[in-house]
């Protein structure tokens, strides 16, 4: 992106002669003839955005020292290269000790003067991205949580005691209640919340990414972020359940315990004690995860949070597509509490975003969220006379798959099944072909059928794999 580079130089031929090679390195100019010159384009009166100074250091008057001295200590300043001429070197370490980022040498080529600026210009974004970042931004990513609601203010109280412990953590909550985010929140709120967690999700089709991921966090001592940890496979569970006791790893002896210890934090939207007594999920592991489990409330038992959270999502939105739409009609807040959300989270956040697309003013109204109020705007008007949709019953049709042979509906375990039966059947028993027709993972599916006892109980083999 182009920079503006101020030049202050009191010879008319050697500013024109470094305007040139500014402008060859892609960069807008300003000119000064003068110190004087130079502290007026430099000061917060001017309103001029400089990026970059080439100060002379040998002038008349006010010269390239005396402006260095005037300048330092004052904020917000742009990277300043000193340029002297041979007999004037000797100043240059002074100039540099006084604040200038770099030195260039009477007469500068391209080349030079495109490294210099490059340099200083690199040195001066990264140090703006370090001042510019909140000093406690990780606790405050708990600490900002709407928590009107009683059940989300206990939910917060865990989540930092947690974030405090070294112990695994188990993040509880239906499916769009944002346990996720929560998850890598305990952990921005933890000692460690500067180091960049491992992330993965449970039953990943390839188990090889699943054991990646652990190896990653192991050799960094770092953190392990699992979401849906009901759905790995037994081998992995295994590994989890081997590797953690009450959150250290097992090392080599040689190596000290506050150096091998690696944080585990899952998320899951089962009742895993339940997933236990079905024989699906280790006891042993759910015994660790269960020390400090954190259930995250529905969003219907969330209403003191609603409009809070809503408005977030609507400033969100609003940033993201350039709009400005900023708060809700009493219609809005009224029609917002009277929903039961059933996809939580996430489904408050596509109401919002769709409803900020649709706005044509700074304020969403009922209109604006057809999913929920059942009205739909008439072309050209904001506020419409509402029209009922009435949505059809859904009736399944007779011998449909959906029912048994007394016209009851079945369960969802028995479609499920019934499913993966006719998909083995459909591909022959390729696992990985009826896992693609199916849209799952080959492991996962390889793990259903084999409960089911459509496979053999046997690791070393995959139906249809070796064809």
């Amino acid at each position: 992106m182009p920079k503006t580079v101020l030049i202050v130089d009191d010879e008319a031929d050697e500013r024109r002669r470094l305007e040139g090679l500014v402008l060859r390195c892609g960069h807008g100019v300003l000119l000064a003839a003068s110190g004087e010159e130079a502290l007026a384009h430099l000061s917060a009166a001017s309103g001029e955005s400089i990026d970059a100074v080439i100060l002379d250091l040998v002038m008349p008057d006010l010269d390239g020292m005396a402006v260095l001295s005037r300048l330092r200590g004052r904020p917000g300043l742009p990277p300043i290269i000193v340029q002297s001429g041979t007999g004037g070197i000797d100043t240059v370490p002074s100039a540099l000790r006084a604040g200038a980022a770099d030195f260039i040498v009477k007469p500068a080529g391209i080349e030079r003067v495109a490294a210099s600026l490059a340099n200083a210009l690199r040195m001066a974004a990264l140090r703006s991205a370090l001042l510019d970042r909140p000093l406690h931004a990780p606790a405050e990513a708990l600490e900002a949580l709407p928590v009107a609601s009683p059940a989300m203010a206990r939910a917060r109280e865990l989540g930092l005691r947690a974030a405090r412990s070294g112990l695994p953590v188990l993040v509880i909550g239906e499916s769009g209640t944002g346990k996720r985010r929560f998850a890598h929140a305990v952990h921005a709120a933890s000692e460690r919340g500067e180091r960049p967690p491992v992330v993965c999700g449970g039953g990943d089709p390839d188990p090889a990414a699943f054991l990646r991921a652990f190896e990653e966090a192991r050799a960094r001592n770092g953190v392990l972020i699992v979401s849906r940890i009901e759905a790995l496979g037994p081998d992995e569970q295994a590994l989890l359940a081997r590797a953690f006791d009450g959150g250290t790893i097992g090392f080599s002896a040689a190596v000290s315990a506050a150096r091998r210890r690696m944080r585990l934090v899952a998320t899951t939207r089962r009742d895993l004690a339940e997933e236990v007594r079905a024989g699906r999920f280790r006891e042993d592991l759910y015994m660790r995860l269960a020390v400090q489990p954190i259930p995250l409330p529905a969003l219907r038992h969330r209403a003191e949070d609603l409009e809070d959270l809503a408005l977030r999502c609507i400033l969100r939105a609003s940033a993201e597509t350039g709009r400005g739409v900023h708060r809700l009609s009493s219609e809005a807040r009224a029609l917002l509490l009277s929903h039961a959300w059933p996809g939580n989270l996430r489904e408050l956040d596509l109401v919002m975003t769709r409803a900020v697309m649709s706005a044509e003013t700074d304020e969403i109204g009922p209109e604006h969220m057809p999913a929920l109020s059942g009205r739909f705007a008439a072309p050209g008007s904001a506020r419409a006379a509402p029209v009922k949709a009435v949505a059809p019953a859904f009736i399944p049709p007779a011998g449909s798959d959906f029912l048994d042979a007394d016209g009851k509906p079945r369960t969802l375990a028995e479609i499920e099944a019934e499913a993966v039966r006719r998909a083995l059947e459909r591909a022959a028993g390729h696992v990985g072909r009826a896992a693609a027709d199916l849209g799952i993972g080959r492991s996962t599916l390889y793990r259903k059928a084999r409960e089911l006892g459509l496979v053999p109980d046997r690791p070393d083999i995959l139906l249809g794999d070796a064809a």
